[in-house]
């Protein structure tokens, strides 16, 4: 009983030294506030689906030790844990640094909606002082669903044909759009998965018509699909994607247009037969091509 009476006081002596030294790493100079890092923020609903979106949090005046920052969530319009929500309303900030971090996720759903608001708000602070003047960050999540663009992004499954044996399969590929900061946005979609590899890479021109709300997309050919490949040509070898003329047998950028089905979003449609044009990965070495072929195939739909 005295060994077990004994061991608790060690315990608790440990446990207050320990919170004594935490305490004092906290910073203890005056004159030193914590704000939001900006006033507001204008994001689509589905750019913090896959990875967070870091928000930050500024700290200005020396100081001598940590600081922690606590803030909460004012619903307005947009539901916590409905439409988005924070991975730690708590974060520490050390002595060194002028930033933190909060990190905001956003859900992606399938109805078309007016934009929704929220307020993320510094409610607590620990080893400084909250600057009431810039103390809340008003945050408004945007609709995609109405934008035919950021709907392809996703999983689908690429139909495809040989264009000598007619055998015929898919693939299961991942179709990435581009944030709106990219030169690319609204521009282009990037293809992974092909040949059932995830290096692989393909581009589709995006194309809308605004009088007729139609959706077509082409493969960009001439462009590189897979880097440092080893096919036993004595070096790796690059991949080119190219069209094939079928009818003219001599290689072509123009490209099958694949047509998207704007009411149900899952079906994407490509007139590869109808125009006669197969996609075809050409083999390039150090002195360009090498007279052989990965593959060629009609590409025939997306689905979903």
């Amino acid at each position: 009983m005295k060994l077990y009476k004994l061991f608790l006081m060690v315990v608790c002596a440990f446990c207050i030294a320990a919170c004594s030294d935490d305490d004092e790493s906290w910073n203890s100079n005056g004159n030193v506030y914590v704000s939001m890092g900006q006033p507001t923020l204008s994001i689509k609903e589905n750019r913090a689906t896959a990875s967070p979106l870091t928000l930050p949090i500024k700290v200005t005046g020396a100081r001598n030790g940590m600081i922690q920052v606590t803030v909460g969530v004012e619903e307005v319009s947009a539901k916590e844990d409905v439409h988005y929500y924070l991975t730690s309303k708590t974060i520490n900030i050390l002595p060194e640094d002028t930033i933190g971090n909060l990190e905001l996720m956003t859900v992606d759903d399938a109805d078309i909606n007016d934009a929704r608001q929220f307020n993320i708000v510094i409610t607590d602070v620990k080893g400084a002082t909250i600057d009431e003047s810039n103390k809340l960050m008003a945050v408004t999540l945007r609709d995609n669903d109405a934008d035919f663009y950021d709907k392809l992004g996703g999983k689908w499954k690429m139909a495809y044909e040989d264009d000598e044996t007619g055998d015929g399969g898919a693939w299961d590929v991942v179709l990435t759009t581009f944030d709106e900061d990219s030169p690319y946005y609204n521009q282009y979609v990037l293809v992974t998965g092909m040949m059932g590899y995830s290096w692989t890479t393909a581009f589709l021109k995006y194309n809308f018509d605004e009088a007729t709300k139609k959706v077509t997309l082409e493969f960009v050919y001439n462009n590189i699909f897979a880097e440092e490949v080893n096919f036993g040509l004595g070096e790796n070898n690059d991949v080119i994607l190219m069209g094939l003329d079928l009818s003219a047998d001599a290689w072509t950028t123009t490209s099958p247009v694949g047509t998207l089905d704007t009411q149900t979003f899952n079906t994407i449609t490509f007139d590869s037969k109808e125009k006669g044009i197969s996609t075809y990965g050409l083999i390039y070495g150090s002195q360009g091509f090498t007279g052989y072929v990965w593959f060629g195939y009609l590409i025939n739909s997306l689905t979903r």
